[in-house]
């Protein structure tokens, strides 16, 4: 198994090393293309080492094909990171799926399958992967990212806002459950807004997408986060829009 942090050539500078990062291994799902790729270089520039994986990566990229959809696949990807390198210190959560707008009733069964499977189910099999990793080191950050629709819904979406909503619901669990297992293993969400995106242009067209964030931009503040600029709360959800930190949602008491 080869890392993917030699594959990703960038300009370094777009990015800010603001704490060590240097050693840390981190998967990053979906990532292939817009902001999973973005955060594999900026974590790559932060001294990572990423290792990601996409549902239909290019054969010569040395992104490794995983389903999200499916347990087995994703466990043994998981598996096949830890005997490489000896240990997980990150998963970031990136892999995502959005139905074209329509009313619910428009939708197709495989439709809501392929959004639940691939957007709650996947995060959640990756992070049942993970975790006996970072239990036993006691260490480890879990990041999903959702989106503002998991908490501002649009018209359209009903089946993708009600996936995003469910990522903030099992981060915040899955926070409480470290903290009572007194283990130190951070778990957080980003929301972003808009971002410019193959995925977002599908949806609404070049010219809306490119008034949306850089993706670049939004994979540093995440990078941020992990690097504690700002500092995070165990389970908290954190609002990305106007490429800047907008808000940080504390989990609820």
């Amino acid at each position: 198994m080869s890392s993917s942090r030699v594959l990703y050539k960038c300009k370094r500078s777009c990015y800010h090393d603001r704490m060590n990062l240097s050693g840390a291994v981190a998967i990053i799902t979906g990532g292939s293309r817009g902001l999973g790729l973005e955060l594999c270089l900026a974590l790559d520039a932060a001294g990572a080492t990423t290792i990601a994986c996409a549902s239909n990566p290019s054969k010569e990229s040395g992104i490794f094909a995983v389903d999200m959809r499916k347990q087995s696949e994703v466990q043994s990807f998981v598996e096949g990171v830890h005997k490489r390198f000896g240990k997980i210190d990150i998963l970031i959560n990136n892999a995502g799926w959005v139905e074209q707008m329509q009313s619910i009733d428009s939708m197709s069964p495989d439709d809501i399958d392929r959004c639940i499977d691939t957007n709650v189910k996947g995060p959640l099999y990756a992070i049942q992967a993970v975790l006996p990793f970072m239990r036993k080191k006691r260490f480890g950050t879990i990041v999903t990212i959702g989106s503002r629709a998991g908490t501002f819904v649009h018209p359209g979406f009903a089946v993708y806002s009600a996936s995003k909503f469910a990522v903030r619901g099992f981060t915040e669990a899955i926070a409480k459950d470290m903290e009572q297992a007194s283990l130190p293993i951070r778990c957080f969400s980003v929301s972003p807004g808009g971002i410019d995106t193959a995925m977002r242009a599908s949806l609404f067209g070049e010219e809306d997408s490119k008034k949306q964030q850089r993706p670049s931009v939004v994979a540093a503040l995440i990078v941020g986060c992990l690097q504690d600029h700002p500092v995070i709360p165990n389970g908290a959800d954190v609002h990305i829009t106007s490429e800047k930190i907008s808000a940080i949602l504390s989990p609820k008491t």
